[in-house]
């Protein structure tokens, strides 16, 4: 799926009245419910929450007004601010102030200052829409001005007020805490300082039909969303049993870092692997396991780490594997590396995270013993020194950096960060919609790797099984992190993997 232009946006919009006869109030009500839907979410944290709609003339104004009438309707407090008195309101979104109840008609404010906000006020920002290019004019500059500095949570309405929706660029803009975005995403939401003032986006259906949602776009972002996810995903037939979903080895761990392998492997059982066997040194801590996981201690001459006398455990755990995770905790100690080759020989589905990419950037030949159904999951520090490694440009775009090691090295590349960039062989770049800050912690990166592994097992391709796990590992983020995303630590994320409740 294509992240669209405002020009395009307007352009489905006008067909869908127009060719598909919905009725344009009916398209805001839809969006005006979604909007009060998470503005309620954003408000879990307060006990006595106050929202206040600030709208200006537009439509996003009209989606204001409509959710503004549901959370009254619902009793919440609602206060309204327009920068333009009602009688220049026209169309959908003068039919949507009409029908707000009076009570919030004779309460409506034509100016803001930060006395207006309380200890528990929620923004809900319907000042300007997907057609804004510069800066915004009075008032609606100082109002955004006025809300950046209130500290008080946001909810943008389609886009924040001020955000170019093509380029991402804002000179005056709202900081969001979430958007709601109606439809399809805004392709300013990915470049510029879009990623920086979006918040968590959330896309809401809003009645469109889907033929219209699946015409050609001119735009050059391409994103992988949920409906992306859905269409991948295969239904297991009710027959299923563990070896069909596929045996997965992960392999690493060392005296220095001996959870991380843990954690891909048991991120592995809860994405959906039928059986997994982790191989660890026989001299590091023991981790607790679930019962449901298959840990070999191998050999390693009392050094807690990977050494040549691994190869037979290892040789053997290959021979019953359907993909492999290698790399998570293994340090890159050049004994390791003839595991690592062991490994790339067999040719099988693998997933080379963390010690695994440093041992290839320090090792390039190895890159000899590479092939398509191998994923690569990068992070920045880890990319420079393939990029170095490979002699690579580490200047270009994050989407061209990812494009050139996938290019180079013929794999699947899982370039992390704030929409993580999947590169496939093929040519073909995605940047994943899903995820929070939450994800910032240690071990969340060990859990991709192991998700990953998990649907390599499964029999998905590597592109598809990179997309899938980065989207679903985003997704886990956003629900363990729904009250806040301070104190989500990695080993929360398995939780949220399960597949069937991916879009609770």
């Amino acid at each position: 799926m294509k992240a669209r232009t405002g020009a395009e946006m307007r352009e489905l919009d006008r067909m869908a009245i127009q060719n598909c006869n919905i009725p344009g109030i009916q398209l805001m009500e839809h969006a005006g419910a979604a909007v009060a839907f998470y503005a309620e979410e954003l408000a879990k944290p307060f006990r006595f929450p106050d929202f206040l709609c600030l709208t200006g003339k537009g439509n996003n104004g009209g989606d204001a007004f409509i959710a503004a009438r549901l959370l009254s309707e619902k009793g919440r407090s609602c206060k309204l601010f327009l920068t333009c008195p009602p009688e220049q309101l026209a169309g959908d979104a003068a039919e949507a102030f009409r029908r707000l109840p009076e009570s919030i008609k004779k309460n409506i404010k034509f100016s803001l200052s930060e006395f207006d906000f309380s200890p528990e006020s929620i923004i809900i920002d319907g000042l300007l829409g997907t057609g804004i290019r510069g800066t915004p004019r009075s008032p609606a500059d100082e109002w955004i001005r006025i809300v950046n500095q209130s500290g008080q949570p946001v909810l943008s309405i389609d886009i924040p007020s001020g955000l170019d929706s093509d380029s991402g660029a804002g000179t005056c803009c709202i900081k969001a805490d979430k958007t709601v975005t109606f439809a399809a995403h805004k392709r300013g939401m990915f470049h510029g300082i879009g990623p920086d003032v979006c918040g968590m986006v959330h896309l809401a259906p809003i009645g469109f039909p889907k033929p219209l949602l699946e015409t050609d776009s001119e735009s050059d972002t391409e994103i992988f969303t949920e409906y992306d996810f859905r269409k991948l995903l295969r239904k297991d037939p009710w027959n299923t049993h563990k070896y069909h979903r596929g045996t997965l080895l992960t392999a690493g761990g060392s005296e220095k870092y001996p959870g991380a392998p843990y954690l891909a492997a048991v991120s592995a059982l809860h994405g959906g692997a039928g059986l997994v066997m982790l191989l660890v040194p026989e001299h590091i801590e023991t981790k607790v396991a679930p019962s449901a996981l298959i840990v070999h201690r191998v050999p390693d001459s009392g050094t807690g780490c990977w050494t040549s006398e691994a190869e037979p455990a290892l040789a053997a755990a290959l021979q019953k594997a359907n993909a492999v995770v290698i790399g998570p905790g293994m340090t890159a100690d050049s004994r390791g590396l003839s595991s690592l080759k062991m490994v790339l020989s067999a040719k099988l589905p693998t997933v080379l995270d963390a010690d695994a990419l440093n041992l290839l950037a320090e090792h390039p030949h190895l890159k000899n013993l590479l092939q398509e159904q191998i994923i690569l999951t990068p992070h920045p520090g880890e990319m420079r020194r393939l990029q170095n490694a490979f002699h690579l440009n580490s200047n270009n775009s994050r989407k061209q950096q990812a494009e050139d090691l996938s290019g180079a090295l013929n794999t699947t590349v899982v370039l992390k960060g704030q929409h993580t960039v999947v590169a496939s062989p093929d040519g073909k770049s995605t940047l994943n919609t899903s995820g929070t800050p939450a994800l910032a912690t240690a071990g969340s990166g060990d859990c991709l790797a192991g998700l990953c592994g998990a649907f390599l097992a499964n029999g998905y391709s590597a592109a598809d099984a990179a997309r899938m796990a980065v989207f679903l590992h985003g997704q886990a983020a956003e629900r363990a992190a729904s009250v806040g995303n301070h104190g989500v630590i990695a080993d929360d994320l398995p939780d949220y993997f399960t597949i069937s409740g991916v879009f609770v």
